[in-house]
């Protein structure tokens, strides 16, 4: 990985500098301040989502790298956007970043136990405050999927019969003739209807 790393921290300040005791915390924009991105080289920034397990708060870095490199590893998430702003957050160093339930679902289910995961998510790689930088990003969406290590679209949470609706969609009995396949059609329909085919 060709990347350089944002240290987003909160520190305490000298005597010297600042009146005794006072702390400064880093803001949300001063994390995307200190990950600038080069247009020219086609530079986005990856989410090295930390380690979890279950309820374990949601800790990341954002790393900054370019299309430009071969040989990138990462996943890009596709997903709704949709539905209410967590409670929680997850945490670029030290900095509380909050997302929206669904996100927040699918980063404590596609995390790794035991080692960090490279992800690219819109609504946290981006600045989404700073318009003018995210209006570059709009060229570069389809080449930042395509170029991904694998890309994973999250439907939400499973349902009593989605795991039936998914094996008969990935199936390959769908290239067995209709009439010989009983197609569980009330589980397919409910898939089909998930927010997230309305993207499409």
């Amino acid at each position: 990985m060709h990347s350089k790393t944002l240290l987003a921290l909160v520190f305490k300040v000298g005597a010297g500098s600042s009146p005794a005791g006072c702390t400064i915390v880093m803001t949300l924009q001063d994390v995307y301040v200190q990950a600038p991105l080069v247009t020219d080289r086609r530079e986005i920034r990856i989410l090295a989502l930390a380690s979890g397990t279950g309820d374990d708060v949601l800790r990341g870095d954002l790393v900054v790298e370019s299309l430009n490199y071969d040989d990138l590893d990462y996943t890009a998430l596709s997903y709704t956007w949709s539905g209410p702003v967590s409670e929680s957050a997850i945490f670029i160093g030290d900095v509380p970043l909050h997302i929206t339930e669904n996100l927040e679902l699918a980063l404590h289910r596609i995390r790794g136990r035991s080692r960090l995961k490279n992800l690219w998510i819109d609504a946290i790689c981006i600045n989404q405050n700073d318009y003018e930088k995210k209006s570059v990003h709009v060229p570069l969406m389809r080449d930042i999927y395509a170029d991904a290590t694998l890309a994973l679209v999250w439907l939400d949470q499973k349902s009593a019969d989605s795991d039936v609706a998914m094996d008969f969609t990935g199936s390959p009995r769908q290239r067995i003739p209709d009439q010989l396949v009983k197609i569980p059609l009330p589980a397919v329909t409910k898939l089909m209807r998930r927010t997230w085919w309305t993207r499409i």
